[in-house]
Protein backbone atom coordinates (compact mmCIF):
# COMPACT_ATOMS: atom_id res chain seq x y z
CA UNK A 1 0.00 0.00 0.00
CA UNK A 2 1.59 3.30 -1.03
CA UNK A 3 2.10 6.12 1.46
CA UNK A 4 -0.74 8.64 1.58
CA UNK A 5 0.15 12.06 3.02
CA UNK A 6 -1.88 12.90 6.12
CA UNK A 7 -2.87 9.29 6.78
CA UNK A 8 -1.14 7.03 9.28
CA UNK A 9 -2.29 3.40 9.11
CA UNK A 10 -0.98 2.77 12.66
CA UNK A 11 -2.98 5.57 14.23
CA UNK A 12 -6.23 4.84 16.03
CA UNK A 13 -8.48 7.63 14.77
CA UNK A 14 -11.39 6.52 16.95
CA UNK A 15 -9.39 6.84 20.19
CA UNK A 16 -8.94 4.32 22.93
CA UNK A 17 -11.84 1.90 23.31
CA UNK A 18 -14.07 2.30 26.36
CA UNK A 19 -12.93 0.33 29.38
CA UNK A 20 -15.17 -2.55 30.35
CA UNK A 21 -16.92 -2.51 33.69
CA UNK A 22 -15.02 -4.04 36.55
CA UNK A 23 -16.56 -6.34 39.12
CA UNK A 24 -16.17 -3.56 41.69
CA UNK A 25 -18.19 -1.17 39.49
CA UNK A 26 -20.95 -3.74 39.05
CA UNK A 27 -21.07 -4.56 42.78
CA UNK A 28 -21.19 -0.88 43.75
CA UNK A 29 -24.06 -0.29 41.34
CA UNK A 30 -26.12 -3.14 42.79
CA UNK A 31 -25.23 -2.35 46.42
CA UNK A 32 -26.57 1.21 46.00
CA UNK A 33 -30.02 -0.08 45.04
CA UNK A 34 -32.70 -0.15 47.73
CA UNK A 35 -34.97 -3.04 48.59
CA UNK A 36 -38.38 -3.14 50.26
CA UNK A 37 -38.16 -5.16 53.47
CA UNK A 38 -41.05 -7.26 54.87
CA UNK A 39 -41.67 -4.67 57.61
CA UNK A 40 -42.15 -1.94 54.98
CA UNK A 41 -38.76 -0.24 55.46
CA UNK A 42 -36.50 0.36 52.52
CA UNK A 43 -32.84 -0.62 52.94
CA UNK A 44 -29.86 -0.47 50.65
CA UNK A 45 -28.32 -3.76 49.60
CA UNK A 46 -25.13 -2.54 51.28
CA UNK A 47 -26.95 -2.35 54.64
CA UNK A 48 -28.52 -5.76 54.07
CA UNK A 49 -25.11 -7.24 53.28
CA UNK A 50 -23.59 -5.72 56.43
CA UNK A 51 -26.39 -7.18 58.57
CA UNK A 52 -25.99 -10.62 56.96
CA UNK A 53 -22.23 -10.58 57.58
CA UNK A 54 -22.72 -9.70 61.23
CA UNK A 55 -25.40 -12.41 61.63
CA UNK A 56 -23.13 -14.98 59.96
CA UNK A 57 -20.29 -14.08 62.32
CA UNK A 58 -22.60 -14.34 65.36
CA UNK A 59 -24.19 -17.65 64.33
CA UNK A 60 -21.07 -19.54 63.32
CA UNK A 61 -18.44 -17.73 65.34
CA UNK A 62 -16.64 -17.50 62.02
CA UNK A 63 -13.42 -15.61 62.69
CA UNK A 64 -12.85 -15.10 58.96
CA UNK A 65 -16.02 -13.04 58.69
CA UNK A 66 -15.19 -11.14 61.88
CA UNK A 67 -11.70 -10.37 60.52
CA UNK A 68 -13.20 -9.21 57.23
CA UNK A 69 -15.61 -6.87 59.01
CA UNK A 70 -12.87 -5.50 61.27
CA UNK A 71 -10.50 -4.94 58.32
CA UNK A 72 -13.24 -3.10 56.43
CA UNK A 73 -14.05 -0.82 59.36
CA UNK A 74 -10.61 -0.04 60.79
CA UNK A 75 -8.36 -1.06 57.90
CA UNK A 76 -5.67 -3.69 58.03
CA UNK A 77 -2.99 -3.04 60.64
CA UNK A 78 0.24 -1.58 59.34
CA UNK A 79 3.15 -3.94 59.72
CA UNK A 80 6.44 -2.29 60.60
CA UNK A 81 9.86 -3.83 60.19
CA UNK A 82 12.86 -2.57 62.14
CA UNK A 83 15.71 -2.17 59.65
CA UNK A 84 18.12 -0.44 62.01
CA UNK A 85 21.25 -2.27 63.06
CA UNK A 86 24.35 -1.23 64.92
CA UNK A 87 26.85 -2.25 62.23
CA UNK A 88 28.25 -5.13 64.32
CA UNK A 89 27.24 -7.59 61.62
CA UNK A 90 29.82 -6.08 59.26
CA UNK A 91 32.63 -6.63 61.81
CA UNK A 92 31.83 -10.35 61.98
CA UNK A 93 31.66 -10.67 58.20
CA UNK A 94 34.98 -8.80 57.81
CA UNK A 95 36.61 -11.20 60.29
CA UNK A 96 35.36 -14.25 58.37
CA UNK A 97 36.59 -12.83 55.06
CA UNK A 98 39.99 -11.85 56.55
CA UNK A 99 40.50 -15.30 58.08
CA UNK A 100 39.53 -17.10 54.89
CA UNK A 101 41.94 -14.99 52.81
CA UNK A 102 44.85 -15.44 55.25
CA UNK A 103 44.30 -19.15 55.73
CA UNK A 104 43.08 -19.04 59.30
CA UNK A 105 40.46 -21.80 59.27
CA UNK A 106 40.15 -21.91 63.04
CA UNK A 107 37.66 -19.04 63.19
CA UNK A 108 34.54 -20.30 64.85
CA UNK A 109 31.24 -18.63 65.49
CA UNK A 110 32.09 -17.99 69.15
CA UNK A 111 35.02 -15.73 68.11
CA UNK A 112 32.78 -13.83 65.73
CA UNK A 113 30.04 -13.49 68.36
CA UNK A 114 32.52 -12.11 70.88
CA UNK A 115 33.72 -9.47 68.44
CA UNK A 116 30.23 -8.26 67.60
CA UNK A 117 29.24 -7.72 71.23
Amino acid sequence: MPFKPGHDPNRNYNGRPKKGKTLTDILEKHLRRRKEMPDGKRMSHKDILAIKLIELAEENGDTTVLKYIYDRIDGKPIETVDTKHSGNIQIGIDRIIYDSIHGNDETDEADVDNETD
